[in-house]
């Protein structure tokens, strides 16, 4: 037989590949330990691990009782340095002569002979070299308990993987970090990285970044230092599970929370201040939403808004739905009227909202604050169908921003004819009551009652906007002032063929001074600018391109028609006026108004019998310096004075 030096073993680890591994001392043959080898047989790979010289523990003839001595004739066991575990897994030589795993026992450090150490032996050499590789526990045999810490074992199993947050709260603390690959189940969005806290108390176990440690001492924290999912809070996103209670946890414990694609169904949930609520919801243009893509919000609360915002609060890239709402009216049936999706919290500053989808509110948000004035609240990119109320704003002081707000059936694909029609009758897009030097750009109502209604509104600028289909676009009520409209597009009728003429803007504020300039009016059924009351008001630039669509000959319709005002003080200038289309439209319709009028630089069309301006029971008007084609000019009824009524010219 070979010795160990001179071997020749084979590359591969098959099991015909094996070979047996010999080595000889003293001239006896003999084989390694058995527990050393697979059916005594050791791979290359195996091999490469063994030291081929062990140093030994060496005992000395004595007198037994100084360490590492013993008495030959006389000893029966030896105390050993090390621990081997099992007898197989030792090589004892009385001076180099092998002994036999047969003539020995091994406990503990103690190591018996079944004899005593014969006489003249002077040497006892103990090699257990292979102790690091042999006699290794089973597999599951080691608890965390055996592992001391700080040892080496320790160190290397700092560092563990489990699959749910309940396996978390199972790892014994000798981890210091544990990877947890899902919140129930491996995959599913949940889990994380988490580090031991000792000084945690358990008592803050939050169900999502803080999870109560074993033992009730410390708590394992999640490394979320770029925010936390609600996934990690074991939401679950499938539009049936009660997730409220998760998102909530999630929204109390991180500034950045973030919701995965899913359907989470919520009852009502309070935006922390200075905490951001967002999806990744793909919203850019276009009128449809899938409901299977993106991060949606089902809404089931009857009680309290979705969702409650605090100070400088953002929500974005989310889509709120409700599934229990009505998709068609008939009859007296009314929608279900769910509180307000959005609220603003008292005193609230700074809040942002943006880039969500809001399909089929009853409410879309209430940011009237009655007890504590809010400031700088900011909408954009907001997209939806709000059945009753679109945006309400009250007690805002500095600037409330609306940026984007695009109001449509087209938003909601499964509402029906009866639906729309309700809200076509009842539901205003826009009230704005107190909204500071407030701002709306590029919004956009079609198919509500009212689209614009400003309410004792201080100064507020509507930019840019449309309104498309509502009976009336835009109503100024109330204690308002300084309101404006520039740049905006009206439409006012009904979704269906219009039966009742409607008016595109009505001023009825005695203390409001209103602008209306760059506009355009088109497919309006009444008055396209009726002015009941006001301080004082300037329509210049506009295009007045169709109007009075039901205009009769005992109920004419003018571009703007002033009624009964005893301080109407208007500056109508610059306009186009094209009312060719109906017999009884005129460019100015005056009735029993006792303001001031100045209408000069307009150019209107007439159908040929329709006069410019209509005038019946008004004083104190100017009309010249105007261009006027096919116009029976001025039809003076009201035997006015104080009025001006030439040059003008016919072209």
């Amino acid at each position: 037989m070979g010795t160990i030096n001179d071997l020749s073993v084979s590359t591969s680890v098959n099991s015909a590949d094996k070979l047996p591994l010999w080595s000889a001392a003293n001239g006896v043959t003999r084989a390694l330990p058995v527990s050393v080898l697979d059916d005594r047989y050791l791979t290359k790979d195996e091999i490469a691990l063994l030291p081929i010289s062990p140093n030994p523990e060496i005992f000395m003839a004595g007198d037994g009782i100084a360490p590492n001595t013993f008495v030959p004739g006389v000893s029966l066991a030896l105390t050993l340095k090390n621990l081997y575990y099992s007898a197989a897994n030792v090589e004892v030589f009385f001076d180099g002569t092998f002994q036999g795993p047969d003539q020995y026992s091994l406990i503990g450090y103690g190591l018996s002979f079944n004899s005593p150490i014969p006489e003249g032996t002077q040497k006892v050499y103990i090699r257990g070299g292979a102790a690091r590789l042999i006699g290794a526990p089973s597999d599951g045999s080691v608890q965390d308990s055996s592992i001391a810490s700080g040892s080496s074992l320790a160190l290397l199993i700092q560092n563990r993987v489990v699959d749910s947050i309940a396996a978390l709260r199972q790892v014994p603390v000798k981890a210091t970090r544990v990877f947890v690959t899902g919140y129930y189940a491996m995959g599913d969005g949940g889990g994380g990285g988490y580090h031991y806290s000792a000084s945690t108390s358990s008592s803050l176990d939050n169900g999502g970044s803080i999870i109560a440690a074993s033992g009730g001492i410390g708590c394992w924290i999640l490394s979320c230092a770029n925010g936390v999912s609600i996934r990690q809070f074991g939401a679950v996103g499938d539009g049936v599970t009660d997730d409220t209670p998760a998102i909530q946890q999630a929204l109390n414990a991180a500034y950045d929370v973030f919701v995965p694609v899913g359907t989470y169904l919520v009852s009502s949930l309070n935006v922390p201040a200075h905490v951001k609520f967002h999806g990744m919801n793909p919203i850019n243009s276009g009128f449809f939403q899938d409901l299977t893509h993106g991060a949606w919000l089902y809404c089931v609360g009857l009680v309290n808004p979705a969702l409650s915002l605090g100070s400088a609060s953002t929500v974005e890239q989310l889509s709120f739905f409700y599934p229990n709402q009505v998709t068609d009216l008939v009859g007296a049936d009314i929608p279900v009227a769910y509180p307000p999706t959005l609220k603003l919290t008292e005193g609230s500053a700074d809040t942002m909202v943006r880039n969500c989808m809001f399909m089929n509110p009853y409410i879309l948000l209430d940011a009237s604050t009655p007890t504590s004035s809010h400031s700088s609240l900011w909408m954009s990119d907001i997209y939806g169908y709000p059945l009753y109320r679109g945006i309400i704003l009250d007690n805002g002081i500095d600037v409330d921003r609306l940026d984007r707000c695009m109001f449509s059936l087209k938003y909601y694909p499964q509402s029906g004819a009866g639906l729309q029609t309700w809200v076509n009758n009842n539901a205003w897009a826009f009230y704005i009551k107190r909204a500071d030097t407030g701002r709306a750009t590029n919004c956009f109502a079609y198919g509500y009652y009212y689209g614009a209604v400003n309410e004792g509104t201080n100064v507020f600028t509507w930019l840019n906007c449309a309104f498309d289909c509502v009976q009336y676009d835009a109503f100024i009520d109330g204690t308002a002032f300084g309101i404006a409209y520039i740049g905006c597009g009206f439409v006012a009728r009904t979704i269906a063929a219009p039966t009742v003429a409607t008016d595109a803007i009505t001023v009825n504020a005695p203390s409001v001074d209103f602008t209306v300039q760059g506009c355009r009016f088109w497919g309006v059924s009444g008055h396209a600018i009726h002015v009941l009351a006001c301080t004082s008001g300037t329509i210049s630039g506009n295009t007045f391109a169709g109007f009075g669509d039901l205009a009769t000959a005992p109920n004419l319709k003018g571009a703007m028609f002033l009624e009964g005002g005893s301080s109407n003080d208007i500056d109508f200038t610059g306009n186009m006026v094209n009312c060719a289309d109906s017999l009884y439209s005129v460019g100015v319709y005056c009735y029993q108004n006792a303001g001031g009028l100045l209408a000069t630089g307009n150019t209107i069309k007439n159908a040929a019998t329709a006069p410019a301006v209509f005038t019946l029971g008004s004083s104190n008007f100017n009309f010249s310096n105007n261009n006027l084609k096919h116009s029976a000019g001025v039809n003076d009824l009201s035997g006015a004075v104080n009025k001006i009524t030439a040059p003008n010219l016919a072209i």
